[in-house]
């Protein structure tokens, strides 16, 4: 099995990291992937530059600018009009909108003083934690890699900041957390290791069985790709043993693993 994760929701067909790209996605599948970062007024808010400009309209960066300056701006309008009344959604909207039924692969995109104590904080007000001590309790057990990737109503924290995972795993010591990298090294699985780190996510063009193999014979429990611009890609990943990947074209992913099936 080979889980096809929504990279910033189905951003193929919607505004990234928006509510309507993660209903898309839910169609699809329950797994997909969001970037999180703060307001100035300590808002966790779902986007992934740190500077305004590339999806909605202005040049601030985010960590300069509150919620109420942010919340107005359109955040659709660049992939076309009729995306015109999608806006930026707070952490908390996402998690009380998609509770049970989604698996939330939550990148820690900035390191921003502050942001794994207010993820944390949300994800227990909100019951995302109830939902992982059952889903541990009661499936961690019998549950494949891949398909731990995707059960519905669990979180998997990620970053390319060590330092922040390392924080965040002290908050929710429950939680899957995976550290973004560019390859897998002796040094990088050195390093997981001492951390703690239970998944690594490396980039998926300079990935080989040989790596993904010596991660697993070291005790890493899933490796999940990124990069996966292509079909070929796609095909690389599944031949590495890969146990999935975030993936900007889900709908046509999940048809290319069916030829790849058979």
């Amino acid at each position: 099995m080979f889980s096809v994760i929504a990279h910033r929701g189905n951003s193929a067909l919607a505004p990234e990291n928006t509510l309507k790209a993660f209903d898309l996605a839910l169609e699809l599948g329950p797994a997909f992937e969001l970037d999180v970062q703060l307001t100035s007024d300590n808002i966790c808010i779902v986007l992934h530059d740190e500077k305004l400009g590339r999806t909605n309209i202005g040049s601030s960066q985010v960590a300069d600018t509150s919620w109420t300056d942010l919340s107005t701006l359109d955040a659709g309008s660049w992939l076309g009009t009729e995306h015109a009344d999608c806006r930026i959604p707070t952490l908390l909207q996402v998690l009380e909108r998609y509770q049970s039924r989604a698996h939330i692969h939550l990148e820690l995109k900035s390191q921003q003083a502050g942001i794994p104590e207010v993820v944390a904080g949300l994800l227990r007000s909100t019951g995302w934690l109830g939902w992982l001590e059952d889903a541990v309790t009661l499936n961690h057990s019998q549950a494949s890699p891949a398909s731990a990737l995707e059960a519905p109503g669990r979180v998997t924290i990620t970053s390319f900041h060590l330092h922040m995972l390392v924080l965040s795993m002290k908050l929710l010591p429950q939680t899957t957390h995976g550290w973004l990298i560019q390859e897998i090294t002796d040094q990088t699985l050195e390093v997981a290791r001492e951390a703690g780190i239970s998944q690594l996510c490396p980039r998926v063009n300079v990935c080989s069985k040989e790596l993904v193999d010596k991660a697993l014979q070291q005790g890493f429990k899933t490796v999940r790709g990124w990069g996966v611009k292509n079909k070929d890609l796609l095909h690389h990943a599944v031949s590495c043993g890969m146990h999935g990947a975030t993936v900007d074209w889900p709908h046509e992913a999940l048809e290319e693993l069916k030829i790849i099936k058979n």
